[in-house]
Parts: structure tokens; C-alpha cells; sequence
């Protein structure tokens, strides 16, 4: 489809942006991570191309300072830049690597060429600001690397290293993405279709956890954990054998995680985020329930699971909420704030917590590759 002028205009504009965004990453102020972040490259990817291109990369659209600002930030506010041009690099933080197929044929006089996310199914139209950026590939190979998208053209273009595979490796390309989508299911709910896919999915999961337990907060056994996951993380309204491969699948999760080495574990079902599993809880809830006759020790956890990464906003939310009123004097000797009230402080503590603040779906939907190359018979 021949681009508006419009489009090219914008196109033009991003690779300008691009290559100003790359200049001020090169600057002294960022030598360190760079080298840094190529040497880690170096170590987890021997043979990768040009590690020196992928480490800039990794610096502008994956790096954060320790204030949770990123080098597109930094550049936005401290380069001469005007709205538009400052609008497009904060669009690029909107890219993502990943493995892409080819719908239509790359050639010298194809000035686009379309492709499907191998994650999320969704469709790119796709512009390389630099002509011959990648070889000739046929429509069914597969181009692996960072796209972004064009602020204000509704198209997308390349950026950073690219690698091209041929339509044979489809398998690989399933397993690949298959693991991926296990490990970052949020990267599936980019497709709208599956995100609500997912939502639904865990709210199922939610309603089977409450039917069992009469509660959304459970303290479990380490030797049970494995079994109460499988029951609420598999439906009753799906194939039998189905059924049991599966809940097979989700006890070995559990039973070959660092859950099995430890005490009880609290189990929280959040109607969003899903079920998650947290070590080392009862002297937190007798720190919380014993309010201002808390041991001093068991404030120690408390203040441990407040600084926790791991945990996130909505579940501190809802343990110490369990605990009201006497959680207030518990967490005003645990965080020195005389006068703690929940009404007035609570969210502000939250917001204060290196866990993530806002639940997202952790149900990955497997994407067309993954559930077709199931099915399709491996190549010889």
C-alpha cells in the first residue's frame, strides 16, 4: 500500500529522533552502562550480533535509573527537542523485541511489507527508515528483533539488530514463543481478544478459589500447596484427560519452585492478578494483629515484606486491611510514623512499596503458532 505523504513525513521525522536518541546515548553520562549492559550481552549471548548496536538499545528502551526514569526521559528533558519530536521518542517506548512473521514478501521495490506478532497475533504494517535495512524474505519466514511504532502514521518500523529465519523454523519459533508468553503473559495481552481472554480466565480461577476456601487470603502447608493450585488453576468444564495433564503440569510448577523449601506460605487469589505466593507471613500477621505490642522481630518481617519487590500493593493492601485497627500501631512502629492511620497514610505508604502497584492478568493465551505448530507434523 503506496504511504501518504503524511506517513512518509513521519517516518522521516523517527529516523531523525532515532538517530538523536542513539547520539545522546553514546554521550559520556552513559558510557558505563553501556559497557556495562554489552558485557552482560556478551555473557548471555556469545555469538550475538553486534553487541554494541543491542546494548544501546537495551539502554534506551529497557534500562531504569534507580528514580524509575529511562534514558527516552532523560532526553526528552534535557535535548532541545520540540513536542512532535518529543512525542515520537516517547512512542518508541512503546516497541517490543519479539519474533515476527512475514504476511507479504520484503523486495527492493516494496516500500512496506506486513507482519503478525508471534505473541499476540496482532498485525504491523512495517516502514524501515533505512532502504535495504533487511535482506529479501518471502511472506512465511520470520524476522526476529525490536519493532516501534511511528507516532501519528499507524505504522511501525525496525530498530536496533535484526535477524531473519526461514519458514522452516516455525517450530523453533513456536517453542521460543511458547516459553516467552509463559514467562511474560502480559506480552499475549497486547491482542485486546486475549487480554479479555485472560480476565475472564482469572476471574473463573478467583470464583473457584472462593467456592473453596470462603476466603481470597489462605495459609497453606508447603506439602499442600502444589495440590490446592491445581484445583483452582484448572476448570471443570474442560476435557477430563485434558484436565489432568494439566493440573499435572501446575503441580510440578509448584513442587519445583523454592515454595517447597520453606514454611507455611500465604496463598492471596486477587480477582485480576491471579493467584500469588508469599514465604515467611505469620510473624507479619502477628506483627499486624498484635498492633502496639508487636515483637520486635516479627516488626523486622513486616518491614522486610514492606520493602519487598515482590509484593505487591494489593495484596500489603489486603493483609493489613485484615488486621484493622490493630495494623495501625504496627506499622507506626514499623515505619517511625507516630500517629499511622490507615484513612489518612495507608495509600501513601502503598505508593511508597517497590511492588507492583497496579494488577495485571498472569494467564498467558497461547497464540495461533504455539496451538497450530501443536498440531502440525515436525519437519523431517
Amino acid at each position: 500500500m503506496p504511504l501518504s505523504s503524511d506517513q512518509e513525513s513521519s517516518i522521516d521525522l523517527a529516523a531523525e529522533v532515532k538517530r538523536q536518541l542513539v547520539d545522546f546515548a553514546l554521550t559520556p553520562p552513559f558510557e558505563r552502562h553501556v559497557r556495562r549492559i554489552a558485557r552482560r550481552l556478551a555473557e548471555q549471548h556469545p555469538d550475538g550480533p553486534d553487541l554494541g548496536t543491542a546494548a544501546v538499545e537495551h539502554l534506551l528502551f529497557e534500562f531504569q535509573f534507580d528514580d524509575g526514569s529511562g534514558v527516552v526521559d532523560r532526553f526528552v528533558s534535557q535535548s532541545k527537542v520540540n513536542e512532535t519530536e518529543a512525542a515520537m521518542a516517547r512512542g518508541f517506548l512503546d516497541g517490543y523485541q519479539g519474533y515476527f512473521e512475514l504476511l507479504t514478501d520484503v523486495r527492493p521495490d516494496v516500500e512496506s511489507f506486513t507482519v503478525r506478532c508471534c505473541l499476540s497475533d496482532l498485525e504491523h504494517m512495517v516502514v524501515p527508515t533505512l532502504p535495504g535495512g533487511i535482506p529479501d524474505i518471502s511472506a512465511g519466514a520470520f524476522l526476529v528483533g525490536r519493532l516501534v511504532p511511528v507516532a501519528g502514521a499507524g505504522v511501525w518500523t525496525l530498530s536496533g539488530v535484526h535477524e531473519t529465519l526461514s519458514a522452516s523454523a516455525r517450530h523453533a519459533v513456536s517453542a521460543a514463543t511458547s516459553e516467552m508468553a509463559l514467562q511474560a503473559p502480559w506480552l499475549t495481552h497486547r491482542n485486546p481478544e486475549y487480554l479479555a481472554k485472560a480476565l475472564a480466565q482469572v476471574s473463573a480461577i478467583h470464583d473457584r478459589f472462593l467456592t473453596r476456601h470462603r476466603s481470597d487470603l489462605v495459609l497453606v502447608d508447603a506439602s499442600a500447596l502444589a495440590d490446592l493450585y491445581a484445583e483452582v488453576i484448572v476448570g471443570d468444564d474442560i476435557d477430563p484427560e485434558a484436565a489432568a495433564s494439566s493440573q499435572t503440569m501446575a503441580r510440578r510448577m509448584v513442587e519445583e519452585s523454592e515454595l517447597m523449601s520453606g514454611g507455611p506460605v500465604l496463598v492471596h487469589c486477587h480477582p485480576v492478578a491471579g493467584i500469588g505466593f508469599y514465604q515467611s507471613y505469620p510473624p507479619v500477621a502477628r506483627a499486624l494483629a498484635a498492633g502496639p505490642a508487636a515483637d520486635p522481630a516479627d516488626l523486622r518481617i513486616l518491614r522486610e515484606y514492606l520493602a519487598d519487590p515482590a509484593i505487591p500493593a494489593w495484596t500489603l493492601r489486603r493483609i493489613i486491611t485484615e488486621h484493622l485497627p490493630a495494623s495501625e500501631a504496627a506499622l507506626a512502629k514499623a515505619t517511625s510514623r507516630n500517629g499511622f492511620l490507615w484513612a489518612h497514610d495507608g495509600e501513601q505508604l502503598l505508593a511508597s512499596t517497590p511492588g507492583d502497584q497496579e494488577p495485571r492478568p498472569t494467564v498467558a493465551i497461547l497464540p495461533t503458532i504455539c496451538t497450530r505448530s501443536a498440531v502440525e507434523p515436525r519437519p523431517h
